[in-house]
């Protein structure tokens, strides 16, 4: 919130089914599930904030998904370079060494 971040998610996605299942599982939790509806309504139902990407409206270059693919990465490594082909900073912020090491060029 204040780097003033936004997101692209993927639709649908695993995200989303997690962030629905989390409200399912601590509806009866007041002090979760209140700082869960926050963050639905503070982030994922801000447009200035939050943008959702749909299936068919990711276009990746055949480079990057040769490329990806070489290194046994999985379909939720190409989502971050799909997402990222969206913005215009092209920014890819993840902690796995392995996928970085591969596709530091």
């Amino acid at each position: 919130m204040t780097r003033n971040d936004k997101l692209f998610i993927r639709r649908p996605s695993a995200f989303l089914q997690k962030i629905g299942s989390f409200d399912k599982l601590y509806q009866n939790d007041n002090k979760v599930h209140t700082e869960l509806k926050k963050f639905i309504s503070n982030i994922l139902y801000n447009s200035e904030r939050c943008s959702f990407v749909d299936d068919n409206e990711f276009e990746l270059a055949d480079a990057i998904r040769d490329q990806l693919a070489g290194g046994g990465n999985t379909i939720s490594d190409q989502y971050f370079f799909e997402a990222a082909a969206k913005t215009a900073t092209k920014i890819i912020v993840a902690t796995d060494a392995k996928l970085k090491k591969w596709m530091e060029d």
